[in-house]
This record gives C-alpha cells, structure tokens and sequence, in this order.
C-alpha cells in the first residue's frame, strides 16, 4: 500500500515534487541517486509525442530525485527532475536488476495517452525502456510541474484562489469521470499539481482503471489517509468490492479538508501512517471509525 503521506507505487507526484527528496535520503535512495545524477539516458520512445523524432530517439539527463520508493531487494521506483532538449521534464523510473517490472508503467503509460485529447491531466512526452546486462530501466516521460497541492496545504490566504483550485479539481474530476469513464483511485494532494497560471493538473494514473463491474485490481487502492472507506473496509475484511466513483470523490473530500487545514485537518492521519506500516487490524477498524466520524479539525478563522 502507499505511504500515507507520500506518492504512490505510480508515483504522484509522477510530475511534481511532494518535498525536496534528493535532501535528507536514506542510503539505498542517495546511492541510487548518485548512480543517476547527471547521467544521459538514451533509448527508443514507444508511446507519447517524443515518438514522432526520427527513429524515436531521445536523450535525456537526470538531475533532482524528487521521490524513490524501494519495492524489494533489488527495485526501487523513483521519480526524477530531467532535462531534455533544454526542456525540464518529470521522469518516473522503474529500474531493477535482472528482471523486467516495467509492466505497471507501461500500463500507465497507454492510460495517459488514452488522456491526451483531453486538459488538466499530466502530459505524456514518452515511454523508454533501456537494458543493460546488469538491469532493466523503464522510464516515463511526462511534463514537469512543480508545485502540488500537497505544497499549498494549509497555506493559502486567498478565497478567492482556494476557491478556484477547488472548483478547478471537481472539474478535472468530472471530465475523468464521465468523459474518459475512468476512475483514479489515489485521489490526494499530492497527485494535483497547480502550473504557474493555477490551472490544476491530476497526475499518477497507476492505480486508475476503467468504470467497470468488476474491479481490476482486488486489493485496496490508494493512499490509507486519503483513500475512501469503501477501501479501508477491503483492507479489513480481505475481499474484493467494486471501485466506484465515489472512491474518487470521498479522497477528493479528505483533499480539500488537508488543503484547508493542512494534514492536522485529518484527525487520522497518524493513525493512517500506523495503518500503511505496521498497523493492526484494531488500528484500521479505529481508522475506519474516525473516518465515518468525519470530524475534521481545522484552525481559528
């Protein structure tokens, strides 16, 4: 399951930093980066605008990492800061040695391209994958926003501005809802980026999939602060429930409750931390229990 404060196995902030991750790294994370850091990567794009360059050919060189995530011994997912053509792009890898994992990002890749037509969701530029004989890489190339709701959360002063980034985010909902017919299922701050003119763009499509009777993945998704009660209901009782679109509304809820109060408006949210790690299954019926509670705390007017 995600972190309950942190991006998801996709990624979330696929395209905009949650914090400066490249500060305060824990060992695995600062090697892989110094492995990274400023390398050139070239390789042949499958999916996305990049694929229209003669042969498909990009080069692109890793700066920042804004967000790693170890997935076994020899994995790790991590989300970059690159520069390509002069341009900053965001790049979301899977890298592991002596097997393939690229599968879910190549699955996240086809969503988002199936998105293009439409505004306000993360922009795809690309999917590579290069192998050595050591490892396989897999990397998604997506537009670079740099700031996220997560950044803004109990910051805003300006009504006028907080309404505008709510209403912007029911939107973007809405279109993903009834226009593409596809649910996110890891609403939260983090996975709304804000561009400099204040449009609002959702981004980590790892968990989405279709509208549909039968759910496409039988474990629960999202991330435990945020992620609905229907979810944490699937955690407890281990079965599979149909992933509904007010899944995605109920997250959207908790969002504009953190983006107000910041995390304390979420009177859960340690408990939630609790719950992704090491928590008990007393712990995720206490959750279950606030959470019906909805009583969030915010601070004096």
């Amino acid at each position: 399951e995600s972190s309950p404060a942190g991006p998801s196995a996709a990624g979330p902030s696929a395209a905009g930093p949650e914090s400066s991750a490249s500060k305060n790294l824990d060992p695995a994370a600062a090697e892989t980066l110094a492995k990274f850091h400023g390398k050139e990567i070239e390789g042949i794009t499958k999916l996305g605008d990049l694929r229209r360059r003669k042969g498909g050919k990009v080069c692109f060189t890793i700066n920042e990492m804004m967000y790693f995530r170890p997935e076994d011994k020899d994995a790790f997912t991590a989300v970059f800061k690159a520069e390509l053509d002069g341009d900053l792009v965001a790049v979301k890898a899977h890298i592991s040695k002596g097997k393939r994992m690229g599968s879910g990002l190549y699955r996240e890749a086809h969503i988002l391209s199936s998105l293009s037509n439409l505004e306000h969701f993360i922009h795809l530029r690309g999917y590579v994958e290069v192998e050595t004989s050591l490892e396989t890489s897999c990397f998604l190339i997506m537009q670079y926003v740099p700031m996220n709701l997560a950044q803004l959360a109990g910051k805003i002063t300006d009504e006028g501005y907080l309404c505008k980034i709510i209403r912007s985010a029911i939107d973007v909902l809405q279109v993903l809802h009834h226009r593409a017919e596809r649910l996110h299922m890891d609403i939260k701050p983090a996975n709304f980026l804000v561009d400099e003119d204040g449009n609002v763009i959702l981004c980590d499509f790892g968990d989405s999939e279709k509208s549909r009777d039968k759910p496409e993945k039988k474990y629960p998704l999202g991330t435990v602060a945020w992620r609905s009660l229907n979810q944490d209901i699937k955690a407890l009782d281990k079965r599979s429930t149909k992933n509904v679109r007010n899944d995605d509304l109920e997250a959207l809820g908790y969002t504009f409750a953190t983006l107000v109060g910041g995390a304390g408006a979420l009177p859960w949210f340690v408990l939630a931390c609790k719950c992704a790690g090491s928590g008990s299954r007393e712990d995720l019926m206490e959750l279950i229990k606030m959470k019906q509670e909805r009583k969030f705390i915010f601070p004096p007017s």
